[in-house]
C-alpha cells in the first residue's frame, strides 16, 4: 500500500503492528528518561535520527525500521 500523507501511515494497520512489535521487543519505558510508561496511549514512537515527513513515509528503510525508532514518554516525545 501506498500512502500519500504522514497520518494516513500513522492510521494505518501495518504502523499499529510495527508499534507493537516495538513496544513488545523494548518493554514500554522512555527511552531518553527511562521511565516506565504506564497509560499505553501516552506510549510515543519517535522516529529518530531520520524523521518521518510526507515525503519519506513509503521508504521502510525509514518508516518501519526499528533502527530508526525510539520508545518514548509524552514529556521526552514532545521536547524531541
Amino acid at each position: 500500500m501506498k500512502f500519500i500523507s504522514k497520518k494516513q501511515f500513522l492510521n494505518s494497520d501495518v504502523w499499529q503492528v510495527f508499534r507493537q512489535q516495538i513496544i513488545s521487543e523494548r518493554e514500554p519505558k522512555c527511552e531518553y528518561c527511562r521511565k516506565t510508561i504506564v497509560i499505553s496511549k501516552h506510549i510515543q514512537i519517535h522516529h529518530t535520527p531520520i524523521e518521518l515527513t510526507d515525503s519519506n513515509v513509503n521508504d521502510v528503510a525509514i518508516s518501519l525500521n526499528p533502527e530508526n525508532v525510539k520508545i518514548a514518554c509524552l514529556r521526552c516525545h514532545n521536547k524531541q
